[in-house]
């Protein structure tokens, strides 16, 4: 029964559930929270919510991991306030939330951009002595974060310190991201000496949100070297951290060199996205050599890496820049999906 479920069938585990049902055969609270789990997953909260409720009418208590599931699912959807009435409904059963429960609620606030309320609430928990655990000060920290306000994430860094609470990598990340965001790299460069103080290892985030930062200010010095160290340290790069390091050099026209990363990225059984062509083609069609860039495009579709509207409309912008008018007239109109076409020549005569 379980299987059918794990593998994304709900309607063979509710088809199940009922026939179970009907021979007096009881479900446990597991089996109906792995249901109750998939069908949140698919957005389908009204049939969780009613599983919830037969649950209680068979006479099987939810559990804080049965809440929480449909809690976490609904804050996850942008529903935080019925996740609130669940949570309140739970605390009312005198079923105790756990941190991941105060967690998910904590983190839907924030995503919403309530940043009082989620402080609020933070500080509740805290004063509360509810809960202190160091991922709710790492969600609250990436909530100001988020909005650019890097003076509060600091002040709750200084406080977690104060209260004896262990950092984790996250939390350095955070505020790394956060002061990279305000353009102010040294002290996030600073950040990389106090992580190694307590004992943490930069991760590949650390190294690629630095990288990305050094890049955006032009400094493609101080990105390569971040990427030399990491790699001297075995924290193994990503998709993400290549392009970052692409986009770097296609800044300064190392068009041969971002070649030869993206060769590597395949070589590594890393692979790119379209965001990494799009950089280096774009780039291409800039210094005028559109033979390249399409061979570019060919090299996706050989990767079975279908082209965004992004790599048309630059491939089309090229040609009509710096090509032939008639080559993107028939690029545009080798392009079978109308609907595609058209977001196509919108972006071109933009």
């Amino acid at each position: 029964m379980g299987g059918a479920w794990k593998i994304g069938n709900i309607e063979e585990g509710l088809k199940l559930r009922e026939e179970m049902l009907s021979r007096g055969f009881p479900l446990s609270i597991i089996s109906y929270s792995v249901l109750l789990s998939c069908l949140c997953k698919s957005a389908r909260f009204e049939e969780a919510l009613i599983l919830l409720y037969e649950m209680e009418a068979l006479g099987l208590k939810p559990d804080v991991i049965t809440y929480s599931i449909l809690i976490h699912s609904l804050c996850k959807k942008g529903e935080v306030h019925r996740a609130i009435l669940l949570y309140e409904e739970m605390c009312l059963r005198r079923i105790c939330p756990n941190y991941f429960t105060h967690g998910a609620i904590l983190l839907g606030i924030c995503e919403k951009g309530n940043i009082s309320e989620a402080r609020e609430y933070f500080d509740n928990l805290i004063t509360s002595n509810l809960v202190e655990d160091i991922v709710l000060y790492n969600i609250m920290m990436a909530g100001y974060v988020k909005l650019g306000n890097i003076a509060e994430a600091v002040q709750l860094y200084q406080k977690l310190t104060e209260k004896k609470i262990t950092p984790s990598i996250v939390t350095f990340n955070t505020l790394i991201h956060g002061f990279c965001k305000s353009s102010k790299l040294e002290e996030a460069w600073r950040l990389l000496d106090t992580i190694k103080l307590h004992g943490l290892v930069p991760s590949v985030v650390t190294y690629t949100t630095l990288m990305n930062a050094y890049c955006e200010v032009g400094n493609i010095d101080g990105m390569l070297e971040l990427l030399r160290e990491m790699e001297a340290k075995a924290v193994m790069p990503t998709h993400v951290t290549y392009t970052v390091v692409i986009k770097g050099l296609c800044k300064q026209w190392k068009l041969q060199e971002s070649v030869k990363l993206l060769e590597d990225m395949h070589a590594k059984g890393l692979t790119p996205d379209q965001i990494t062509y799009n950089t280096i083609i774009q780039c291409f069609c800039k210094a005028r050599d559109l033979s390249k860039a399409f061979q570019l495009h060919d090299e996706m579709l050989l990767h079975n890496l279908e082209p965004s509207p992004v790599t048309y409309n630059v491939l089309i912008s090229g040609l009509c820049v710096y090509g032939d008018l008639k080559d993107a007239d028939k690029l545009l109109l080798s392009l079978e999906d109308q609907k595609y076409k058209r977001i196509l020549c919108a972006a071109v005569i933009v």
